[in-house]
């Protein structure tokens, strides 16, 4: 089988290179457009929105450095004291992002990380506290 060389296919008379396709039928083709699916284009260039999960390294750089400040009055408040102002401020916070809706994500991270800090604080004082 190897030994023979590959020959042209031919339909009837006609190499099949030499065969060209009919036109598209008419009414075909208005059936096709009235019935079909519509072509989908890419919706036209809008200006791009700000990704809210996208931070900057200033933003995490600024809500680190704030948070050690706000860690720092926990030796001379007390654990009890601090996790209640903590407790407050997470809550005001809350409250700012529930009305405002800010559209950068930064402040979403800002109010985790102060909530953290409150669990911490609340915890430290559990464990802390004279029985």
């Amino acid at each position: 089988m190897a030994d023979r060389p590959i020959q042209p296919c031919e339909v009837g008379d006609q190499a099949l290179d030499d065969i060209s396709l009919a036109p598209p039928d008419q009414e075909a083709t208005e059936v096709r457009k009235a019935h079909g699916p519509q072509p989908v284009y890419p919706p036209p260039f809008a200006e791009p929105q700000p990704d809210p999960i996208r931070y900057s390294l200033r933003e995490l750089l600024v809500v680190i450095t704030v948070s050690a400040l706000v860690l720092a009055p926990i030796r001379y408040l007390g654990a009890a004291l601090f996790a209640a102002v903590s407790g407050v401020m997470a809550f005001l916070v809350l409250v700012y992002i529930s009305l405002a809706k800010p559209s950068r994500g930064i402040v979403h991270v800002a109010w985790w990380v102060l909530l953290l800090m409150y669990v911490v604080a609340a915890v430290a004082a559990l464990v802390n506290r004279d029985l």
